[in-house]
């Protein structure tokens, strides 16, 4: 994952575009600090998939957790909600 400053990605916005239509992520810094992160449109649909099927069977104290710890693999085979056993909740 690279990074662009705010004034570099406007400054090269098709550039930007065309490395993230290619697959690559940018995260976009604004004084120094991250602001965004530009994704290709598949990938954020798969996260926001993801996200949203997790919230609707996920009970209160329940945890995502990514079965091989790549966190950046939000497809549901890879996705599980765990819940601590009765006793363990802090």
């Amino acid at each position: 994952m690279r990074e662009s400053s705010s004034d570099d990605a406007r400054r090269n916005f098709r550039r930007l575009l065309n490395d993230v239509e290619h697959g690559e992520h940018v995260v976009v810094l604004r004084y120094g600090q991250q602001s965004a992160v530009v994704v290709p449109a598949d990938w954020y649909e798969q996260a926001r998939s993801a996200l949203a099927a997790n919230r609707a069977r996920m009970k209160p104290g329940g945890q995502v957790v990514h079965k091989d710890g790549d966190i950046g693999n939000n497809e549901l085979a890879n996705i599980e909600v765990v819940y601590p056993e009765e006793g363990e909740r802090s």
